[in-house]
């Protein structure tokens, strides 16, 4: 690493690609702590995701992540922090471009076996194949734009993930 304090280590990507897992224990490898944005927010809310999308909208819900992840990155403690998959399209982008932004990728077949029905997942109803394909083609050009380093995750395990990724972010971030 650098001589100046690390940067933050922020996990985006598509819903079920693993930022959660990952970033867990990417923390513990790192000697970092681990925050998962959708969990502080839901912990600050008092609320489930999908409760805060039912009454303040896609809207409000990216606005309340947009002041999270201010907050989190403006800890001097470098953090690992695993973001929800809409983050890149609401105010909270422009904070990915001053951190260490890895985007993990994952196939299609591998997201829809991973999120299942989309129980607890606001965005994802009806067809779930065909919403997942939508999102990741609007959302692929702006993980791209944030991103330090892309990961696809397929036919990995965590533990080889996580090693893959220390060894990549010891000089990049």
């Amino acid at each position: 690493m650098t001589s100046e304090t690390p940067r933050h280590i922020v996990l985006i990507g598509m819903m079920g690609v693993g930022k959660s897992t990952i970033g867990n224990k990417l923390a513990t490898a790192m000697g970092r702590q681990f925050l998962d944005l959708d969990a502080a927010i839901e912990q600050s809310a008092e609320r489930t995701i999908a409760q805060i999308f039912a009454s303040d909208g896609e809207h409000g819900f990216r606005d309340r992540e947009a002041v999270a992840l201010r907050e989190a990155v403006a800890s001097s403690e470098p953090l690992v922090i695993a973001t929800g998959g809409g983050i890149v399209d609401g105010p909270a982008a422009g904070e990915l471009d001053r951190q260490c932004c890895v985007w993990l990728t994952a196939r299609l077949d591998t997201l829809v076996a991973r999120v299942g029905a989309g129980q607890g997942r606001p965005l994802l109803s009806g067809d779930i194949e065909a919403t997942l394909t939508d999102l990741l083609a609007r959302r692929a050009p702006n993980y791209e734009k944030a991103a330090t380093l892309t990961v696809a995750v397929d036919d990995q395990s965590v533990s080889a993930i996580v090693a893959n990724l220390c060894k990549a972010l010891e000089t990049l971030c």
